[in-house]
């Protein structure tokens, strides 16, 4: 589903640029900006449930961001509607968002980290209705199998570190035995 990037925009408001009042009202205020999706938009989703969610969705109006954030910058609209795309191939990655010239003064590229290793899958199935709550606890807990998981390849990868990679399918056991998930994926 699209309305993820979307979010980026209300850091420039400090409230909801699109306060949607339910999921479908919410994509509704997301196509009035971005356009009615077409068939390519959904596909690109690869969700089934997303495709049949959107057929009962269609924006009635066009909203021009400049009628949401007519005080922004030129460079600050720019950047949002490099964020508003549907297809998330034509919306470009966090890395190419963080190269744009309105956010380049806050992004150093030396310090930060990279995830190389391609799309994060969060091993959540678009095709399973969870409340808020639950979707949340699941998101929060994949960060935290990530950043675990990041950690250890790190330490593994540091120099002079001659302990041998660790076996992800022999590493579900602690010391004492007891299962751990630290480092499955799902």
């Amino acid at each position: 589903m699209p309305s993820d990037e979307f979010y980026q925009g209300e850091m420039f408001r400090t409230r909801p640029l699109l306060p949607g009042a339910s999921t479908m009202n919410q994509l509704e205020k997301i196509f009035e900006v971005a356009g009615n999706p077409s068939a390519r938009d959904i596909q690109s989703w690869q969700s089934p449930f997303a495709a049949q969610m959107v057929n009962n969705v269609k924006a009635n109006q066009r909203v021009k961001l400049d009628e949401l954030c007519h005080q922004l910058p030129k460079s600050a609209k720019h950047f949002i509607k490099s964020v508003f795309k549907l297809d998330p191939a034509k919306r470009g990655t966090a890395e190419t968002a963080l190269r744009h010239e309105y956010v380049s003064d806050f992004h150093d590229e030396e310090s930060e980290i990279s995830y190389s290793h391609g799309p994060i899958k969060i091993g959540i199935d678009d095709n399973t209705q969870l409340t808020a709550d639950q979707y949340r606890k699941a998101l929060y807990h994949n960060i935290e199998e990530m950043r675990d998981e990041s950690r250890h390849l790190k330490h593994e990868m540091k120099p002079g570190n001659s302990s041998r990679p660790r076996d992800k399918e022999n590493d579900n056991a602690d010391q004492n035995g007891r299962s751990s998930h630290r480092y499955k994926h799902r």
